[in-house]
């Protein structure tokens, strides 16, 4: 029987970047991460002792997690009629590394659902901790396909800058219509219309996945296009170069490389404008509309309606 000696050695890659990724996860929480809040709150980042300032965010509700990246409050957005309510709507990256602190700031939300947009395989890699009771309603991906997060599957292949970016680009193009995606986005619309209570949607890095969820729920509660891309960029400021970089390392050199170029990593690991504006493209060819895409979300006119009166004020 004739193996394919190709398809071995990406399993094998597959196989070393899911336990690189455990390994850098369980250094990050040994070392900590710190995040400041406050009207005017500085987001910071302790490695190796030294603790130095990374982004300053102006009214952005960081709270202070230890071990979870990327997680904010998406809500304050101005809407046609006034703005997206405080409280209700958070976004994060990966939960399987929770400390206890964590953990009881997670409880403290108060979370009614949780939307968890990685597919079964990562789940599995990493399953999310929760509180204790945790009594949250959790949606999550039923995608089989064994492959990596949108961020890290870029790296396979050409690792040269624009060649991630382009995967990443294609893949932001047609994520808003997956099947598993489209599943998922509808349960969750579902939910939020009927019942108030605060949400978290989540994947890997909180960058990709998230960032089109999110973007497309500010849309349906009527944020206009440069404020939600404003809070996608936020994403930036939240470490993902000190969690997954290293990953991104090994995997380049598994691929032949002994470094990783710099604007390669950046291009992995950035929210950039044309990442977000490739689905709205899509969107706009395929359905005309985002008003449309979202009525095949199951957001008919008073499905939405009681979605804006939950989530806004």
């Amino acid at each position: 029987m004739a193996i394919d000696m190709g398809a071995c050695t990406g399993t094998l890659v597959r196989q070393i970047v899911r336990s690189t990724i455990l390994i850098f996860c369980a250094i990050a929480t040994a070392r900590g991460r710190r995040i400041a809040g406050g009207e005017s709150r500085q987001i910071y980042h302790e490695m190796s002792g030294r603790k130095r300032m990374m982004s300053k965010v102006q009214g952005t509700a960081f709270p202070q997690f230890e071990a979870i990246l990327n997680f904010r409050d998406f809500g304050g957005l101005p809407t046609r009629a006034g703005h997206v309510r405080r409280g209700m709507l958070f976004r994060s990256a990966a939960h399987d590394i929770s400390t206890e602190a964590d953990l009881a700031l997670i409880a403290s939300l108060n979370l009614g659902l949780v939307v968890d947009l990685r597919r079964p395989s990562e789940r599995a890699t990493a399953p999310s901790r929760w509180p204790v009771n945790f009594q949250a309603r959790v949606i999550e991906n039923a995608d089989p396909e064994d492959v990596e997060p949108p961020h890290m599957a870029a790296m396979f292949g050409d690792p040269s800058p624009e060649a991630i970016r382009q995967k990443i680009i294609a893949y932001y193009r047609g994520a808003a219509f997956d099947p598993h995606h489209l599943s998922v986005f509808r349960a969750a619309f579902e939910h939020m219309a009927a019942n108030d209570a605060p949400v978290l949607i989540h994947c890997a890095a909180g960058k990709d996945r998230t960032g089109l969820f999110a973007s497309l729920i500010l849309q349906a509660l009527g944020v206009s296009h440069e404020d939600l891309l404003a809070d996608y960029l936020l994403t930036n400021s939240a470490g993902l170069h000190d969690r997954h970089g290293p990953v991104a390392e090994t995997m380049a050199r598994a691929g032949g490389l002994d470094v990783l170029p710099a604007e390669s990593r950046q291009a992995m690991l950035a929210a950039d404008p044309a990442y977000l504006a490739a689905s709205w493209e899509s969107i706009d060819e395929r359905c005309g509309s985002i008003d449309v895409y979202l009525e095949t979300l199951g957001l008919d006119s008073a499905r939405r309606e009681r979605l804006v009166r939950l989530f806004t004020e």
